[in-house]
Formats: structure tokens, sequence, C-alpha cells
């Protein structure tokens, strides 16, 4: 019974910070959006060397990164006095946090030490959503995107609207709320993804299988079905991929099928969680994370309008005469 209980706890803590952590994102987007309020500009567009302090911090988390071609276009540089009681009372009326920074003090402390730098996509090349991110154990995100921002509302605009079809900036923004969470702990977890001692093989199987890691893909993707879920205004053709796929998260909720949603999320999403090259142990983490999603879901699926009953009538028939879209789904489950 002592385990059970201790399982259930555990669970529902996981479950709590999936939510939390989603709001505070939102958090952060909004005043990264505010950034003329909320941070300095540094840097005036004209790519320049880093500093000698950027440097060593860069150099840590990118291997790639050469004093020759590591250049830095802008950065924003929170500004303390911003972060001032009133605005404590509005972050936590907008997330509820207990658990990143839970008091006043936690929180002017660790958004007075928050830095965004965009640096050289040659040193730090972009993934194939265009978009790459690292941090620093002091805080410090760096985020590279294809081309040279030509002003700093334009690298702002990108970032925002990057995210919308990237996790990266989400992702960055776990480990820095872990971070935070953990005082500025260097190694949080066994599974340091960044340890250069390794050869780039083993690098890759500890960065997989990273605790941590494993969590900063998985807030991305709760996220993700939040904003899906929470659509208005839909209109899917009736053989669109799409359509089919809302279809299948709306069945999987009314018939209470777990099995399904788990299948769905996995296929949409195994390369951000890497699934495929999890070991057991983390594979079986990641599936426990995506059921307590659906059960999150589920419990309160009045929140969502396209999981609510009303709309059923609105989803496209499925018609299969042609490929099947969603061939191919986990079915190993």
């Amino acid at each position: 019974m002592k385990l059970i209980m201790e399982n259930w706890r555990r669970y529902l803590n996981e479950r709590r910070t999936d939510v939390v952590y989603d709001r505070v994102s939102e958090y952060f987007l909004d005043i990264i959006e505010n950034y003329k309020k909320y941070f300095k500009v540094r840097g005036g567009g004209i790519a320049h060397r880093a500093a000698t302090w950027i440097m060593k911090k860069a150099l840590r988390i990118i291997p790639s990164a050469r004093k020759d071609i590591m250049l830095i276009f802008y950065g924003l540089q929170s500004r303390p006095e911003e972060f001032n009681e009133e605005e404590f009372k509005r972050y936590q009326e907008m997330t509820d946090d207990s658990i990143i920074m839970p008091t006043y003090e936690s929180f002017k402390e660790a958004m007075s030490k928050l830095t965004i730098t965009w640096v050289d996509e040659e040193a730090f090349p972009p993934n194939m959503f265009g978009m790459k991110g690292a941090i620093t154990n002091d805080g410090d995100i760096y985020i590279s995107q294809i081309g040279r921002p030509a002003s700093i509302e334009f690298a702002v605009e990108n970032l925002l609207v990057g995210t919308a079809i990237s996790s990266t900036l989400i992702h960055e923004m776990t480990h820095w709320f872990n971070l935070v969470r953990s005082k500025y702990t260097e190694h949080r977890t066994s599974g340091q993804g960044r340890n250069l001692k390794l050869d780039p093989r083993e690098r890759s199987d500890v960065y997989a299988n990273s605790t941590e890691e494993i969590q900063a893909r998985l807030i991305p993707i709760f996220k993700n079905l939040r904003k899906l879920f929470e659509k208005r205004n839909f209109n899917f053709s009736e053989k669109g991929v799409a359509g089919t796929v809302i279809r299948l998260y709306y069945d999987s909720i009314d018939s209470n099928d777990p099995r399904e949603f788990l299948r769905m999320v996995i296929n949409r999403f195994q390369s951000d969680l890497r699934y495929y090259e999890l070991n057991e142990k983390q594979k079986r983490r990641v599936i426990n994370r995506i059921l307590e999603m659906f059960e999150y879901f589920k419990e309160n699926r009045e929140k969502f309008p396209i999981l609510t009953s009303k709309n059923r009538r609105k989803f496209p028939v499925i018609n299969f005469d042609d490929d099947d879209p969603v061939e191919g789904l986990i079915n190993d489950m």
C-alpha cells in the first residue's frame, strides 16, 4: 500500500508539473513579446565577436563554436526593476506556480538573471525547423536561427513565430525552470548529455536518455496538444489528415482508449521524443507521462472545445479509400 501511495503521489506531482510548466512558459512568451518593457536590448544588429565571458559559457555548450566565428547579433537582458511585487502578482495569476518560483524572492532573483542571446548560425547550426537553442548553468539562453536578423523586432518576431512550429524555445525554457528549481545546480541528472569527454555516439545515447532532456521534450508536446484542443474555430476537409488526427484524438478520449491516444502521440512526435533512441526504462517513462496527459485531457475535456461531444458532428468522416492517413502508427504498445 505504501508503494501504491508513493506512485500515486509521484503521478499527481508529474501531472501538476506539466500544467505549471506549460503556464509558466506562456508567461515567458508574453514577456518576450513585450520585450521593450521587460528587457534591455544588447547589440546593434551588427554581428560582433562575443565578449570573453560569453565565449567561456558558449564554448562549454556549443562544441562547434570557435573564437573566429562565434558572433552575436542581439541580446535581451532582463530589467530587474520590472519584476516587482505587482508583476509577481500578475505572474501568479497567470501560472498558479507553486514549484518553480513560488515566492516573490525566488521570482525576483531568477528573473534578474534571465538573458536571451541570438548567436551566429555558422557556430551553432539550426535544426531542420530553422532554430536551435542551448542554455548555460547560469541561466543564459542562446538561440540561433536561419539568417541574420535585420532588427531586434524581426529577431523577436521570428523567435515567437518559430516557437509555433519548433519546440526549441519551450525546450530551453524547461531547462531554465529546472535550473531555477535546483538553485542553479550544474549537473541535475546523471544523463548530462553535454559531457564532451564521451565520444559522439555515447554522447548521443546519454543525451537521448537523460531524464531532464526527456522532460524538456514532453513539456512542448503537452503545450502542443493543449493548444490544439483549445481551438474553437476549425474547418478540416473530409479527407484531410489534420481532420483525421483530431477525430482520432477525440475518439480516444470519448471511448476512454488510452492506447489509441498513446499511439497517436508517439507517431506524431516520435522525432521530438527521440523515441527509438530510448532504452526500455526511458520508453516506459515516456509512455507513462503520455498516459498522464491522456488522463488530464479526459478529466478536463469540458475545458477543451475540440474534445466536447457537441463538436462530434463537425468532424470529417474518415475515408480510407485511398492511403490510410494514420498508416504506420505505433502498434507494439
